[in-house]
């Protein structure tokens, strides 16, 4: 049992550190788990609107096995995340991959479902690669609204009008091309 534990702690190293950058590396594919977008339209009086946006999702970089935790909120009225916007980080525990270090980021864009992934490994040997790539993403959305609340008084609790959106979580891969 000792031999059996010691050759697979052995298979598990050699495996890690074949998942480091090298120079014949040309593309990256991750898996995207549980993508779920939300967002609420409230409106605490006719004229006062906090509104925001929220993505999440879990990232497994196929090359190196790392799991980023990927997450952003946005207030951009009236979609929150758009192709223009910056890209938003993910993160992982540091060390996630055996002598590398990666970083992942990702962008959304509402209006066409479009998700862009980046992912930089970097490996002490000064092997460092940049990957990026999209897919568009299809969700189901539930839309719901209330409102404006007739019983809405200046400087009451109530809230006056009420908007959420909430989409099924959905899984999908994405395939980038490193860039020279």
């Amino acid at each position: 049992m000792v031999n059996f534990t010691r050759a697979a702690a052995a298979l598990a190293l050699a495996a890690t550190a074949t998942a480091a950058p090298t120079n014949g590396t040309t593309s990256l594919t991750w898996d995207v788990k549980d993508f779920e977008f939300k967002a609420e339209y409230q409106f605490t009086t006719p004229a006062h609107q906090n509104s925001y946006g929220h993505v999440n999702f879990s990232l497994t970089s196929e090359k190196t096995g790392a799991v980023y935790s990927c997450g952003a909120q946005s207030s951009q009225i009236p979609d929150f995340f758009y192709d223009f916007n910056d890209f938003y980080p993910c993160s992982a525990p540091y060390g996630a991959v055996e002598g590398t270090e990666s970083w992942a980021s990702f962008k959304y864009n509402r209006e066409d479902g479009k998700v862009t992934i980046r992912e930089t490994l970097y490996h002490p040997e000064n092997k460092s690669i940049t990957a990026t790539g999209s897919t568009i993403v299809k969700t189901t959305c539930t839309d719901e609204s209330t409102g404006p609340n007739p019983n809405w008084t200046i400087g009451g609790n109530e809230i006056y009008s009420d908007r959420k959106i909430v989409c099924d979580k959905v899984d999908f891969t994405v395939t980038g091309t490193v860039s020279a």
